[in-house]
């Protein structure tokens, strides 16, 4: 499952968000994405961010969350993903 975090620089919320990533277990798998080199994802994520997103199903978590919640949502998208839902 790719798993994106949406930052930006000098966000203390996203560096908490990567905080909570690593206590879910997931901070080896998630790739980070800065939005301040793209003007759409500037635009889109600006106001929200840090947003954890999966790729294969498009599904968007915002902030804030806890290293239980993110767990419980990763494994539904991989439900959702496999047609279990």
């Amino acid at each position: 499952m790719n798993l994106t975090l949406y930052v930006t620089r000098g966000c203390h919320l996203c560096e908490d968000a990567l905080a909570v990533l690593a206590d879910a277990g997931l901070g080896d798998v998630v790739q980070t994405v800065e939005i301040g080199y793209d003007e759409a994802l500037a635009l889109r994520y600006g106001a929200r961010i840090p947003v954890l997103h999966v790729s294969a199903s498009g599904r968007e978590l915002d902030w804030p969350f806890t290293a239980a919640e993110v767990r419980a949502w990763v494994a539904g998208s991989a439900l959702l993903r496999d047609g279990i839902f």
